[in-house]
């Protein structure tokens, strides 16, 4: 909250030094604490709470700079300082300006909440409970057998190269869409 707060409050230089300063403190404050406290995600220990919150700061004010940092329509500093370069880098990291714009959207109907794919699972064919719907049909039928991306995998089980294709073709859907509504 702060983070954000800060943005509205001071100008951008001082606003990333701010950040950069913050972002170093909470991170090297949590690296140190390790010697007392041990890093534990499962129990959020205060080290491992103060470290992430660090990177979670310095990794906001790095994709603030360079997506959204003086973005008058489609320019960014990284297109202003670097030229060439820069421009071809803010067109590369135009679709996480996309899902950021519709972040909650983006949220709900992909995988993290999984409301598009609960619908889509709910229309079957054939049989009342075998699992004949879209989701399954694209994952188990089409990437398991007909791409052939299940063929190192032993069974259904969780497949690696099955997953993360599955994955980013969801990705892919979601920075189509987000992308279309951000032009709207």
């Amino acid at each position: 909250l702060h983070v954000g707060r800060a943005a509205l409050l001071l100008d951008m230089k001082n606003l990333f030094v701010h950040w950069t300063l913050l972002g170093t403190f909470f991170s090297v404050l949590g690296f140190w604490m390790t010697t007392w406290i041990a890093f534990n995600k499962r129990l959020w220990s205060p080290s491992y709470s103060l470290f992430t919150t660090g990177t979670g700061i310095l990794m906001y004010a790095l994709l603030f700079l360079l997506c959204d940092h003086n973005l008058p329509v489609s320019r960014s500093a990284l297109s202003a300082s670097f030229g060439k370069v820069g421009r071809f880098l803010s067109n590369i990291l135009r679709p996480f300006q996309w899902l950021g714009s519709n972040c909650i959207l983006f949220f709900v109907f992909s995988e993290c909440c999984g409301v598009l794919s609960w619908f889509l699972q709910t229309i079957t064919w054939g049989a009342q409970n075998a699992k004949q719907n879209l989701v399954s049909w694209f994952h188990d039928k089409f990437l398991w057998h007909s791409c052939g991306l299940g063929k190192s995998c032993t069974s259904q089980s969780p497949c690696g190269p099955v997953e993360v294709v599955f994955t980013a073709v969801g990705l892919l859907f979601w920075i189509l869409v987000c992308g279309l509504l951000h032009r709207k």
